[in-house]
């Protein structure tokens, strides 16, 4: 499966692809680094940090019960690469994203 990176800012489009090798959903984001090691695009300290924010702001979404405790994704890549020229598409592309066929 394919995932292509979108370029927001500036030259907007498609600015590159990549392969998913495998996706990997935790209870615990820290695991990903045992997984990965310092492959990751948050270092130990900043995941830590993201993790207690959210411990922080439990209370406030808590409405019945206990809080909903959600699952954390990894996506390894692999054959990354970035096009020569960013790719314009053919209509818009929606936050969510969209399925791409050749």
């Amino acid at each position: 499966m394919k995932l292509v990176f979108y370029q927001s800012h500036q030259d907007t489009g498609y600015a590159g692809e990549a392969t998913l090798r495998r996706i990997i959903i935790g209870d615990d984001p820290l695991a990903f680094f045992e997984t990965f090691g310092d492959a990751v695009f948050l270092t130990r300290d900043e995941a830590r940090a993201y993790v207690e924010g959210q411990e922080r702001w439990q209370h406030v979404r808590i409405r019945k019960g206990e809080a909903r405790k959600r699952p954390w994704m990894a996506l390894e890549l692999e054959d990354v690469r970035k096009y020569d020229t960013v790719k314009k598409p053919e209509r818009f592309v929606p936050v969510g994203g969209r399925y791409l066929r050749e």
